[in-house]
């Protein structure tokens, strides 16, 4: 069986909560994400903050001049995270995950244990995992030809 921990990016980028929402937007610019665990000065996930709550708090495209415009630096992503997250533990199955996705139509995951953030895994970590799975099938299906 194949567990979370196997696919998920550990020690993801956190914010705290009182980050600005501008913080926001350029940490997910510069590393390329679109999820952020939100947390406490303990690493304690207080919520999570994405690419979609970021749209709909600026109510416009994600530059920082254009934020800066309309004011929305001075907004903390306290006000604009989601807070009851649901989280998995990394012993978490992976298909049971896959499926937990799926079902609720989420991009990502916080891995946590003890609400201690660990990680994070998202529908590109799964999309890494069904590529893989087609190439060794393709891999697979070439041997047999000959």
């Amino acid at each position: 069986m194949i567990y979370v921990t196997e696919i998920m990016t550990s020690k993801p980028f956190t914010l705290a909560a009182d980050a600005s929402v501008s913080d926001a937007i350029k940490l997910m610019a510069d590393k390329n994400i679109r999820h952020i665990p939100i947390v406490n000065n303990a690493n304690e996930l207080a919520g999570i903050v994405t690419h979609r709550d970021l749209l709909a708090a600026t109510g416009s495209k994600l530059d920082e001049g254009n934020i800066q415009e309309n004011g929305f630096s001075n907004k903390s992503v306290s006000e604009i995270m989601t807070t009851h997250v649901l989280t998995i533990e990394e012993d978490t199955a992976l298909i049971s995950a896959a499926r937990f996705l799926e079902k609720h139509k989420f991009g990502a995951l916080p891995v946590v244990q003890d609400n201690k953030v660990l990680g994070i895994v998202t529908d590109s970590d799964f999309l890494a995992v069904a590529i893989n799975l087609l190439e060794q099938l393709a891999i697979t299906e070439a041997e047999e030809e000959f």
